[in-house]
């Protein structure tokens, strides 16, 4: 499912990793955009929005990318 483009810039200018870009693309499609249809679909609230959000971090990022790399995954797009 096509669900648009985007752009990646680094703060320093460099280019972005493709492999890096890959799992980033992954990570948005199999748990963020899944966690924020769930708060689509009920009735939306300050506070759950603010739960989904609390999960984008680098962190969790960080640590879908190690599991992502480590497992071989390739992205399904």
């Amino acid at each position: 499912m096509y669900s648009g483009d985007t752009i990646v810039v680094r703060q320093d200018k460099k280019r972005p990793c493709p492999k890096y870009l890959e799992a980033l693309s992954s990570w948005c499609c199999q748990k963020i955009q899944p966690m924020f249809e769930v708060e689509m679909e009920g009735r939306p609230s300050k506070k759950r929005r603010d739960l989904v959000l609390a999960q984008v971090t680098k962190e969790k990022f960080e640590a879908f990318k190690e599991r992502y790399e480590k497992e071989g995954r390739v992205a399904k797009y």
